[in-house]
């Protein structure tokens, strides 16, 4: 009978020796557990930190590239208002040219049709004067 006390509290020892061993071995378990979801909680932060952070930049981007965009569409506006304006008076000036340029060819004509006048009438003048002597 002793024998077998002395075993059931070897084999209790056995036992509880076991359990808390479990034990240790679930509370380790539990601890790794516990760790690998704080450290997915911290990684989840920093990637929604990055990607708020990433959101902000596209964003400031896209304002700075449309404040760029309406820059140069109001440069290109103002340069081609001063082309069409250039443009005008480029016409302007063609068609005064030209204008300049007919009045001086009329003058030419009038002149070389006079200076023709004259010297046919000088001409009879000289005929005349020689058909006398």
């Amino acid at each position: 009978y002793e024998e077998l006390k002395k075993r059931v509290a070897s084999l209790k020892e056995v036992e509880r020796a076991d359990v808390k061993s479990r034990k240790e071995e679930a509370v380790k378990e539990a601890a790794e557990v516990y760790r690998v979801k704080a450290e997915l909680a911290a990684r989840g932060k920093e990637n929604d930190a990055r990607l708020t952070s990433a959101r902000k930049a596209v964003d400031q981007a896209t304002e700075r590239s449309q404040r760029m965009r309406t820059h140069y569409e109001e440069q290109l506006r103002r340069m081609q208002s001063k082309l069409d304006q250039t443009h005008g008076r480029l016409e302007a000036v063609a068609q005064t040219a030209a204008a300049a340029a007919a009045e001086a060819e009329e003058r030419r004509r009038d002149e070389v049709a006079e200076t023709t006048a004259r010297t046919n009438h000088r001409e009879e003048q000289l005929a005349g004067e020689l058909a006398r002597l």
